[in-house]
């Protein structure tokens, strides 16, 4: 069983703190499993809301560039499983690859996040540093608003354009072959 006594403000070892101010309230969380990670050395460790949020659960832990190459390789995806005319199987198998991977090593992106930003801040006063951790971490509700609710309704407003400009753009190869 674990023991979270350990986590608490008064036994954690110094740089926890900026740890801490960085991650928020949920440092007790991901400080659990980043342990859990560095004792077992594995890159694993799975988080139900990356899973099932996906870039949503990114741009709401304020990790945009990752949000950002999520939803292009989606997009980049969908557009091949269309143009290649991909069975409803392998276009199942595809999706479920890419959302166990990102349950399955968000954690260990959020951490390498997490110490890159803390190891830009040694440069500043400590208090400059924890004010810093701060700002820059955490979670951003608006972000996670903008991907899972503007963002898509924007994608589908261009898919919708670009169908209706180009209506040939979207056949898949299988069809093309046959029109020959």
């Amino acid at each position: 069983m674990t023991d979270f006594t350990t986590d608490l403000p008064e036994n954690r070892p110094a740089g926890a703190d900026m740890r801490a101010a960085f991650v928020g309230p949920k440092y007790d969380y991901y400080q659990c499993r980043w342990s859990a990670m560095a004792s077992s050395g594995r890159k694993f460790s799975f988080n139900w809301a990356a899973f099932f949020l996906g870039f949503v659960w990114l741009a709401y832990r304020k990790m945009y560039f990752y949000s950002v190459c999520y939803v292009l390789f989606m997009a980049a995806e969908a557009t091949a499983e269309i143009y290649f005319d991909a069975s409803d199987l392998v276009s199942g198998v595809i999706t479920l690859i890419y959302v166990m991977l990102t349950g399955g090593y968000a954690n260990y992106v959020y951490k390498r996040r997490t110490d890159a930003v803390l190891a830009s801040l040694t440069r500043l006063d400590p208090e400059s540093a924890l004010a810093a951790a701060r700002r820059q971490g955490g979670t951003s509700l608006p972000a996670a608003i903008f991907a899972g609710v503007i963002l898509p309704l924007a994608l589908l407003a261009a898919v919708v354009g670009l169908y209706q400009a180009y209506p040939g753009l979207f056949e898949s190869a299988g069809d093309a072959a046959l029109a020959d």
